[in-house]
């Protein structure tokens, strides 16, 4: 079974990639993925409380395919974040929380810690775009989060490319998590997150719709480790993780 970690739906603006649900789940479909993670981008960009909630109807159209996270927008909400993280959790079911963090709102800001640290305390794990100081920052004070670093640390912000640093980042701290998706046409680097960590913390995600599905499906297929590492890669690590049966 193979599980999509990091995947959106809804209206991104700014990427002018606004494909309807439907479009996305068939998508995954056609490319072997069975079940996907996702965040809706207007909750991530926008309005969370709208979004999520619209992210909350379209999970319940596709039951056991879809499944969410709950986005805050700012952590700078303060209990106002903290109530839409309990109200995505309890209320619309979601397994885990999205956040975004850059060079100028880094990961590891007091107001994001105090959202992450919640986070730990409830047990959910956290997606969240950034990189590899950030989240070896934030894995030293926040042991017991479960951290996923999306695109394994290889974003143009605050990233910059940089897999060898996420890679390190996750072999000094058990307790992150490293997510596979990306245009970076490197080979090589699941191999070497494999070697450095073993399977185990390591979740293939798509970014559906942003990159096309199969090449990421490819990436962890055509990689040089075992079949074992490969299915869990694919999927086991994600059930596993967000509590999904398989």
């Amino acid at each position: 079974m193979i599980i999509d970690a990091h995947a959106h739906v809804g209206d991104a603006m700014f990427f002018d990639k606004d494909l309807p649900v439907d479009q996305i789940v068939s998508a995954a479909e056609e490319a072997g993925i069975e079940r996907i993670v996702v965040s809706n981008w207007k909750a991530l960009n926008y309005d969370m409380e709208e979004g999520n909630k619209e992210l909350a109807g379209w999970i319940k159209r596709f039951p056991g395919r879809l499944y969410g996270y709950v986005s805050v927008s700012s952590p700078r909400f303060g209990q106002r974040a903290i109530d839409e993280i309990n109200r995505g959790l309890n209320d619309y079911g979601m397994v885990g929380v999205k956040v975004f963090a850059n060079e100028q709102f880094p990961l590891y800001e007091p107001c994001m810690m105090d959202l992450l640290a919640y986070a730990a305390e409830l047990g959910v794990p956290v997606l969240a775009h950034t990189a590899g100081r950030q989240s070896a920052l934030v894995a030293e004070q926040l042991r017991n989060l479960k951290l996923v670093m999306s695109h394994m640390g290889n974003t143009l912000d605050p990233g910059r490319g940089d897999w060898h640093w996420a890679i390190a980042a996750a072999k000094k701290y058990p307790n992150i998590y490293l997510e596979t998706c990306g245009s970076s046409p490197t080979q090589g680097f699941i191999e070497a997150a494999v070697d450095a960590i073993g399977p185990e913390r390591i979740l293939f995600g798509t970014d559906l719709p942003v990159f096309d599905p199969h090449v990421q499906v490819a990436k962890v297929q055509d990689a040089e480790i075992s079949s074992e590492a490969k299915a869990m890669i694919l999927g086991g690590n994600a059930a596993r993780l967000f509590g999904l049966t398989t």
